[in-house]
């Protein structure tokens, strides 16, 4: 056991260590611009010392005194190789000093990633201590005290969750109860919050097993003094039903495998974040300018309230260097008061690439669907596919015209395929314990008549995330349709 550890144990020292960090958790977030910049410079520098050299670093091109700006963009498809079958040679620090996990993938696959196992203590020692804390911060100070309980509902091992909950639990151990067993079923966690809520001053879940599972069943108001939620769209819905109920308004924070958590959540804005400027250095694209390229990025000083951007993250502790995440945040704010710390404050606002997003746990592509279609000897020529909200949980909605299979029966035998061919498809289902998939039937003749009457600059029907505009257009035709017959 660590001298910090036992100190936190013993509550007369755990207390003291608490007011301190109370006092200094938000000191390193209230650098400069310039002084941020000096900082990242820094780290940088000792970064590409590392990697200058190795196999990954010779292929970004990566010397000593390499300047950011010349190296281009990446992506999985760069870091894959080296991931998958990871040589000592490629990296920056000893691989038995790396641990390996697994994120969501896209069409079908999963994705593997490296991290230095420093780099997980450091974020939790930075950053994941100032998101505990602003968990608990209503605006007026942060209402966290020794020994509170804080409820947390995320996958364990091989996802990154299950590495960083055992190491937050023993750095903060005494400061912070964490709770339930991060191993436990999915249902068996909501079970515990349904029977346990009394005992649990914060909670760390998604709005939709709040929306679908624990508010219908305790029905009565619950007393919390803070609330993260891990899937802002949803929380987005319902943040007047979750702040009623929780007592408290939902906070959320900007989290992936590439980037671990990498912001902390706004206070002011409540559903809004801002990213920790030591956990990396990210640049950002704007949305409005098309394709991302090299020559498009701005860094975090010149992005512009009420615009649109897609991040590229470079990690100072990791291999990961300009990578472009699949992401498009929304710049809402210049600074967050309510913390006094001036940066900009951004807010999620979909995935960039063209896929359903399903509890931001799979995301399924045009070219998956067709192949579960065709394993699943479902004859479809034309579809649309979007993402919906049902009584708080996400679901696939497809939307595909008349042909003889009944609902349930379209239903089952697609769900049986998305399982055999997609293991994050699959282990979403267990997960949260239900089919995400609905299906509407329109007549036939919709999407042929839809193709000849839609103004000739819309082009292709859209089968993944059709636009609004053109999705209404699309019913319109349908009733059309159906009213000829």
């Amino acid at each position: 056991m660590g001298l910090m550890e036992q100190l936190t144990r013993k509550p007369i020292t755990g207390k003291l260590i608490l007011k301190l960090l109370k006092r200094q958790v938000y000191r390193k977030l209230r650098f400069t611009k310039e002084k941020v910049a000096e900082e990242q410079a820094r780290s940088l520098s000792l970064k590409f010392e590392k990697m200058a050299g190795t196999t990954i670093g010779d292929k970004l091109n990566i010397k000593e005194a390499t300047n950011l700006s010349e190296i281009g963009l990446t992506d999985y498809s760069f870091y894959e190789p080296f991931f998958a079958n990871p040589d000592p040679s490629a990296f920056m620090h000893p691989i038995e000093n790396y641990i390996r996990t697994r994120t969501s993938g896209t069409s079908a696959k999963e994705k593997w990633f490296m991290f230095p196992k420093s780099s997980i203590s450091r974020f939790w020692r930075e950053t994941g201590i100032a998101i505990i804390m602003t968990i608990f911060n209503d605006g007026e100070g942060i209402k966290f005290e020794y020994g509170d309980v804080c409820f947390i509902n995320v996958a364990p091992r091989p996802f990154l969750g299950g590495y960083i909950l055992p190491l937050a639990d023993k750095t903060s151990s005494g400061l912070v109860t964490i709770t339930p067993d991060m191993n436990l079923p999915y249902q068996e966690k909501i079970d515990y919050f349904i029977n346990n809520y009394e005992r649990i001053d914060g909670a760390v879940l998604t709005a939709s097993s709040l929306i679908s599972q624990i508010i219908p069943k305790l029905k009565e108001k619950i007393s919390l003094k803070g609330v993260l939620t891990l899937d802002s769209p949803i929380a987005q819905v319902y943040e007047d039903e979750i702040t009623e109920f929780c007592g408290t308004p939902p906070k959320t924070l900007y989290a992936t495998t590439e980037t671990f958590g990498c912001t902390v959540p706004s206070v002011q804005y409540p559903l809004a974040f801002f990213f920790d400027w030591r956990r990396g250095i990210f640049e950002f694209h704007p949305f409005e300018k098309g394709r991302c390229r090299p020559d498009t990025l701005i860094d975090i000083r010149q992005v512009k309230t009420n615009h649109v951007y897609q991040p590229v993250f470079t990690s100072l502790e990791s291999e990961i260097t300009r990578y472009v995440l699949p992401d498009l945040l929304k710049c809402i704010a210049e600074s967050d008061d309510a913390l006094n710390i001036e940066t900009p404050v951004f807010m999620f606002q979909q995935r960039h690439e063209n896929t359903v997003s399903i509890q931001n746990f799979t995301r399924i592509s045009e070219n998956e669907l067709l192949t579960a279609f065709r394993k699943a000897a479902i004859n479809i020529s034309e579809f649309t596919a979007r993402t919906e909200v049902h009584n708080g949980l996400e679901y696939m909605k497809i939307i595909i015209e008349e042909n003889g299979i009944k609902r349930e029966e379209f239903i089952n035998r697609l769900d049986k395929s998305l399982g055999n061919l997609d293991k994050d498809y699959l282990d979403l289902t267990k997960f949260f314990n239900y089919v995400p998939i609905k299906v509407e039937f329109v007549p036939k003749g919709t999407f042929l008549r839809y193709t000849n009457d839609q103004p000739s600059s819309w082009g292709k029907i859209d089968r993944i995330n059709m636009q609004e505009e053109k999705f209404s257009f699309f019913l319109e035709i349908a009733e059309k349709v159906k009213g000829t017959r």
